[in-house]
């Protein structure tokens, strides 16, 4: 379906609407510009603009990465003074996916030495949109790949997810001590809320953020030459990150769960149905509250039980 019925009552219009220049369900409203960025992320529950004004996100750059010391493991703050690449090369835009599940749009772009395959993935129901990654990385060297969102919500402080719990950190570099924490190590989730509207960036494998003023980033590779001067050059690389517009804080807008979920995705837990008496559905353990999430199963070492960690 063309993206120019969108908005119109049609009850046969599929939930998710997709061309390469807009996608839309009943939650969202997103548009690309010419370099397959994000110009529009509307929020249609809220009925407010998730990105900042005249700012594009899902923006890639590409810093000089040469810190002074442990080059595998160190980024030295002035890497911000040196960018050598913003956005890339597009090189096409196409629909791979429509339906009433899902539909996804592939970009795929060159960037330094280094090719981006990347499927934007906008389900029906849902704000989230995520952006499944395959980096084809090049012969790069003492470079660091980040990806930017610049987002229209201003808070002093961005809160990061870390086991069993989350931290605050300043979004200005107001005193000494913020230009040591540019950048914050986090797991699956780091948000950045007023008092009834916030966004988050989920993540399946990459922990490096750094989140100053209202612009959100997610460090994803980097080619450094020391200890070993081949690290992951001309390697494939993928990764799953997601930008969750919400309404609230992290809590209200339903972040933790949506981490999780991103990395314990339930398409990895389907069965067929199989002949017998089971019922509709079966469940070793349930939880009652939306606050409490079953975090490891396992069986005991010395017994038959179940150790259970919440």
């Amino acid at each position: 379906m063309a993206c120019s019925t969108f908005g119109a009552a049609r009850p046969t219009a599929p939930p998710v609407c997709a061309t390469d220049k807009a996608m839309e369900n009943d939650r969202v409203r997103i548009k690309f510009d010419k370099a397959g960025c994000l110009r529009s992320v509307f929020d249609k529950r809220a009925g407010r603009e998730a990105l900042a004004a005249g700012k594009k996100g899902n923006q890639f750059l590409l810093f000089e990465d040469k810190p002074i010391f442990w080059d595998a493991w160190d980024i030295d703050i002035y890497y911000q003074d040196k960018v050598l690449e913003t956005d890339g090369r597009l090189l096409s835009a196409k629909v791979v996916e429509t339906g009433p599940v899902r539909s996804v749009v592939r970009f795929e772009r060159q960037i330094s030495k280094s090719k981006i395959i990347q499927d934007v993935i906008l389900h029906a129901g849902s704000p989230q949109i995520d952006f499944a990654t395959t980096v084809h990385w090049g012969d790069e060297r003492d470079v660091m790949l980040k990806v930017a969102f610049p987002v229209s919500v201003l808070a002093r402080t961005a809160r990061y997810e870390v086991q069993f719990g989350n931290f605050e950190r300043s979004t200005h570099w107001n005193m000494p001590q913020d230009w040591a924490k540019f950048e914050v190590a986090g797991q699956r989730w780091a948000d950045l809320s007023e008092t009834d509207y916030g966004v988050a960036i989920l993540n399946d494998c990459k922990y490096g953020y750094d989140i100053r003023d209202n612009v959100m980033r997610l460090t994803l590779l980097k080619a450094p030459l020391w200890p070993d001067s081949a690290a992951d050059i001309n390697q494939t690389h993928t990764f799953t990150y997601s930008l969750l517009p919400h309404e609230g804080d992290f809590a209200a807008g339903g972040v933790v769960r949506a981490g999780c979920e991103l990395n314990s995705p339930v398409a990895g837990m389907l069965a067929p149905p199989r002949k017998g008496s089971a019922g509709a559905s079966a469940s070793w353990l349930s939880v009652s509250g939306d606050n409490v999430i079953i975090e490891t199963v396992k069986k005991a070492e010395d017994d038959d039980g179940l150790i259970v960690r919440l």
